[in-house]
């Protein structure tokens, strides 16, 4: 890990959970990706408020959920877990991004697969890695419709995580499998282009 931290992304433990599968070795990757993501963001001060949206009983699909974010604003969206190194890894970026964003007026906006059981550690994660922006703990029918709708996939399977997604300013899904945050430069070349907005 010290010796590759260029080569040593997400990518590995994916590969590494394919080879292995319930490893008990796996926990100790994650927990490197979230030691990694902290140290980045040390100093790091929110730049948005935490808003959190509704309970995890009424808001059942991703339009439904868009439409009570700000109006005339673009979005973009975050799935995560607080269970999910290559998410937590991500927010080390999250200082520039979120920069980006507030100078582009792009609200953001976190869906968490935590799931109920797991509200209070969700919560906890949001402050801990100082997530500015809306949240939603997605509940079991909102999973699925951004199963069908984003992921294009039914079952188990083809829901990895994280995942970015770019809606503009009228509510409408632009790219719903944008750039990772790690490679800063072009993702916001992605969503300067996908926008339509000046750089």
């Amino acid at each position: 890990y010290s010796w590759m931290p260029g080569k040593y992304d997400e990518g590995v433990i994916k590969q590494y959970d394919s080879i292995f599968p319930n490893s008990k070795w796996t926990p100790l990757l994650y927990k490197q990706f979230e030691d990694k993501a902290i140290k980045k963001n040390i100093g790091y001060k929110l730049q948005s408020p935490i808003l959190f949206i509704d309970s995890l009983k009424e808001t059942n699909t991703l339009n439904v959920l868009i439409s009570k974010l700000p109006k005339g604003n673009p979005t973009f969206i975050d799935i995560w877990a607080s269970w999910c190194g290559p998410c937590v890894a991500e927010f080390g970026n999250n200082k520039t991004l979120d920069s980006f964003l507030l100078t582009k007026s792009i609200t953001k906006l976190y869906i968490s697969f935590d799931g109920e059981a797991s509200n209070e550690k969700w919560k906890n994660a949001i402050t801990k890695y100082s997530l500015g922006g809306y949240h939603i703990n997605a509940n079991d029918s909102l999973k699925n419709d951004i199963q069908n709708n984003i992921y294009h996939s039914s079952g188990n399977e083809g829901m990895g995580i994280p995942r970015y997604i770019i809606v503009n300013k009228r509510g409408k899904i632009i790219v719903d499998d944008a750039t990772f945050p790690h490679d800063i430069d072009l993702l916001m070349k992605e969503v300067t282009e996908a926008l339509n907005i000046a750089k």
